[in-house]
């Protein structure tokens, strides 16, 4: 199985591939993930990564690509979310680790607006909140740790436009690649979390890559 997971910004893309990746036992890769925990990492290459990262910008093609495919490598299976975003990515991915089936999980910007705006999460443990949705017991505060939650530096509205942005003017173009070649399903990823996991394995059900 492999698997690409797309969609616009907070659409549910590494829930929904954490969820699947917990239950089948399939290795789960988050791009983001990937050039996050690269960016921690007291090098050059990891300092750059630190200062790109916090102002939003997508990283150039080439380090995303090496990146990813350090961590595909030597996989039979996997599922990945966050890439490819551009048409770079996506011929680089046809090319080392083609997809057998690209998950699109649509929503409506209002939607993606309101989980993004309103995220928090907790610093020392990584519990995340929705301050609308799922607010924390009190007030900017986690209920595991007593921490004080924090507002992640993409989580910020400038950034989320041009999160916007680059999915409408790139990412599209994947979404629309995959879509040429049969390889595209589409999810509705605007209802509950278990409602949204039940249509997505359903999908993969229909194209053979679970089983009933």
């Amino acid at each position: 199985m492999k698997i690409v997971l797309l969609g616009p910004p907070a659409s549910g893309k590494g829930t929904m591939a954490e969820m699947l990746s917990h239950e089948y036992n399939i290795p789960w890769i988050s791009a983001g993930d990937v050039l996050r925990r690269e960016s921690r990492k007291d090098t050059e290459l990891g300092r750059w990564l630190r200062e790109e990262l916090k102002t939003g910008r997508l990283i150039p093609p080439d380090i995303v690509n090496e990146l990813v495919n350090q961590e595909l490598s030597n996989l039979d299976s996997w599922i990945i979310d966050g890439y490819p975003r551009d048409m770079d990515q996506a011929r680089y991915m046809d090319e080392h680790n083609k997809p057998e089936l690209v998950v699109l999980i649509n929503i409506p910007r209002k939607v993606s607006e309101i989980r993004i705006l309103y995220r928090r999460q907790c610093p020392k443990c990584g519990a995340t909140y929705n301050l609308k949705t799922k607010p924390p017991k009190k007030d900017n505060i986690c209920d595991y740790c007593g921490s004080r939650l924090i507002q992640r530096n993409d989580d910020k509205p400038e950034v989320l436009e041009k999160r916007w942005s680059e999915y409408i003017n790139k990412t599209l173009r994947v979404i629309n690649h995959y879509k040429m070649q049969g390889l595209v399903v589409e999810v509705n990823g605007d209802q509950s979390i278990m409602d949204e996991y039940k249509e997505f394995k359903e999908k993969l059900k229909a194209k053979g890559l679970l089983k009933e």
